[in-house]
């Protein structure tokens, strides 16, 4: 996902612990964060690349850095820097960070969206990671109610922005909603094997491996059905 094959040309990223010296200083270096295999731990990036610029505009999506980082308040000074000079913030809150922005683009809570997960797995970020359960749940998340005021989702103010790039169709890959693309992950997953769309739909949810035995406390070691010593 998605399925139309694109690839990103810019090979220039930054840590987020140093984006602030990128911005204040116009170099940094530091490891790279990569939750896919020990040696990319050891991986560094270090800015600025051969032919690139140094960061003149920001746009912030997600979560905060001020207060989430040590010595955040280097932040502050990189947000003041003359070399930043255009700071777009996307965010359901007027955080702190929000009182930088040259542009505000209000999100709404996941309350006011269609989105498709896996509970406790961590957005997909650890391949086949999930913790805190016992079993795997795949949940759709309901639309409660429209987003308030001029909030859009996220997925809305990306697919307006970039139909004001004219890259809208390709983008949505035709004009497809955030339902469609939850029935999109749904079909390309083995759930349909398990459960219905139309059911899904409905339950809202799918515990995988629901129908598992919990395992025999008895062992068979040495073929016998007694418990092994030791074993309670």
């Amino acid at each position: 996902m998605p399925h139309v094959l694109t690839l990103n040309p810019v090979k220039q990223t930054i840590p987020r612990q140093r984006l602030a010296e990128a911005i204040v200083e116009g170099r940094a270096s530091g490891p790279l964060l990569d939750g896919f295999s020990l040696e990319g731990q050891f991986d560094r990036s270090n800015i600025p690349r051969a032919g690139h610029s140094r960061v003149h505009m920001l746009y912030r999506y997600g979560a905060s850095s001020l207060g989430t980082i040590p010595n955040s308040a280097r932040f502050i000074e990189a947000y003041r820097h003359p070399s930043l000079e255009f700071i777009v913030n996307q965010a359901i809150w007027l955080e702190n960070e929000g009182q930088f922005a040259d542009v505000i683009l209000p999100a709404c809570t996941s309350l006011e969206r269609w989105d498709i997960a896996e509970f406790a797995n961590c957005g997909g970020f650890l391949h086949h990671g999930q913790n805190q359960v016992n079993h795997r749940v795949a949940v759709l998340q309901h639309k409660c109610i429209e987003p308030l005021g001029e909030s859009r989702s996220d997925y809305q103010i990306f697919l307006e922005i970039l139909t004001r790039l004219g890259l809208g169709a390709m983008f949505s890959e035709g004009g497809c909603s955030e339902l469609d693309w939850c029935k999109r992950i749904f079909d390309s997953t083995d759930l349909p094997k398990v459960v219905s769309w139309k059911e899904f739909l409905r339950k809202g949810y799918y515990v995988i491996g629901r129908d598992r035995r919990p395992p025999d406390r008895r062992s068979t070691c040495g073929g016998s059905p007694k418990p092994c010593q030791g074993h309670p």
